[in-house]
């Protein structure tokens, strides 16, 4: 995906890729993102960035169901662009392996070349990612970029020590606060902070906070990321942009992981086994769903404390509020306090104050008192959030649970307003 002119991150990002391609003779970098990254524009930036007289480039593009093709596709090119014209020898075109013929052509390089191959997870496979790296295997002339939203194993210690990923291409603050300054008038404005906050330096998300995206209608930007000649904000409500550009991606998935997105939406996080059974899926199901997400860079894996080894997933920051709220409209309360009261079970060993919230909003009131009860300290720690829980809940309750009365008057005793 395109995205338009970063101005400081785009140099930055272009010197990281400059330094990983240099670490040895035969490179190997694997460029691996979710969508609106800039993984792109970033690859563009390092091949302008070179000058003259620097190693030819053959750029490959693969597309949906390309995976079977793509040997052919590279061989062609290679013989297109960069003379490398060598007859496959008798036997490579007898030979089980696919790639022989790739593999025989960049063998008889006689000078630098750069191999990129882009939206490779349209074509990825163990297969494939263990051949593109035998290519790199003594021959000091190949340079070869992998750029993708997923892989399924060239990015491994295994195979390769240089990936870039979200964290190298995130915008910083430094970079956001540069962008915004140079485009949007209302850069200190309460909401423009929030939305930008929640964009967590998700490139895409602050290009449609800011307004300088397609997204939901919006106008571009142009390549040094002002506004071109007529271009205005037709729109200057950033949470509303990030809130459209969230409902949007409900539109654009299957509708499993239409369903899956709103319910992880609903949660801290969540696994792979329990969105399963939540949704009456094969986990084979819900894994494609999930990878269906996450290669659209709205479902992202979770940095919580983990109940189990299995990998948890959440929901990024960007479109969480606005599906949150969809979700809630949509799904019955008996559905959703059934959520997270098993969401609540499985991690209240480990991340107490999230299950009591998780209880309470249940209206699993008993097993929300019995949590507070045996981790009363560490969950009034959570003064603020504590106290909005609980300030929440009806004399009923209360008078029914007298550990809920207790942390109350505990959190209005340590209020020093209510003191005053």
């Amino acid at each position: 995906m395109n995205v338009s002119e970063m101005g400081s991150n785009r140099r930055r990002v272009a010197a990281l890729i400059k330094t990983a391609v240099s670490a040895s003779p035969a490179s190997l970098l694997v460029i691996r993102t979710p969508a609106g990254y800039g993984k792109t524009a970033a690859v563009t930036s390092w091949l302008e960035s070179r000058g003259d007289g620097t190693p030819h480039a053959v750029w490959v593009r693969c597309a949906p169901g390309t995976s079977g093709q793509l040997w052919a596709q590279i061989e062609a090119l290679l013989r297109q662009t960069s003379g490398l014209d060598q007859p496959p020898r008798p036997e490579q075109t007898l030979h089980n392996a696919p790639h022989s013929a790739v593999s025989h052509l960049l063998r008889n390089l006689s000078g630098p070349l750069t191999l990129i191959i882009d939206d490779y997870h349209w074509a990825s496979t163990a297969e494939n990612d263990l051949a593109l790296e035998s290519l790199t295997i003594d021959n000091g002339f190949l340079t070869l970029l992998v750029v993708a939203r997923r892989v399924r194993v060239i990015d491994s210690a295994l195979v390769t020590s240089r990936v870039l990923g979200e964290r190298d291409l995130r915008l910083n603050a430094e970079e956001v606060d540069e962008l915004t300054k140079r485009t949007n008038p209302d850069a200190n404005a309460p909401e423009m902070r929030l939305a930008l906050e929640r964009a967590a330096g998700w490139p895409l998300a602050v290009h449609v906070a800011l307004g300088l995206t397609a997204q939901g209608g919006l106008p571009l930007a142009t390549q040094d990321g002002s506004f071109g000649a007529g271009m205005m904000h037709i729109d200057t409500d950033p949470l509303g942009r990030l809130t459209r550009f969230a409902l949007q991606h409900l539109e654009l998935v299957t509708e499993l992981a239409r369903r899956l997105l709103l319910t992880i939406a609903q949660l801290d996080a969540i696994g792979l086994d329990q969105a399963a059974e939540y949704l009456g899926a094969s986990d084979a199901e819900t894994r494609v769903a999930l990878h269906e997400l996450m290669d659209l860079g709205v479902v992202i894996r979770s940095t919580s404390i983990g109940v189990t080894d299995e990998m948890e997933f959440s929901c990024h920051t960007a479109v969480k509020a606005p599906l949150a709220r969809r979700a809630a409209r949509s799904t019955s309360q008996l559905r959703r306090s059934a959520l997270f009261v098993e969401r609540a079970r499985r991690i209240e060993r480990f991340q107490e104050f999230t299950a009591f919230a998780l209880y309470c909003n249940a209206a699993a009131y008993d097993e929300a008192e019995r949590l507070l009860t045996r981790c009363f300290t560490v969950i009034t720690d959570h003064e603020e959030e504590c106290g909005h829980l609980i300030g929440r809940l009806p004399d009923s309750v209360l008078h029914a649970h007298p550990g809920f009365a207790a942390a109350r008057i505990l959190l209005l005793a340590a209020d020093e307003s209510v003191q005053a």
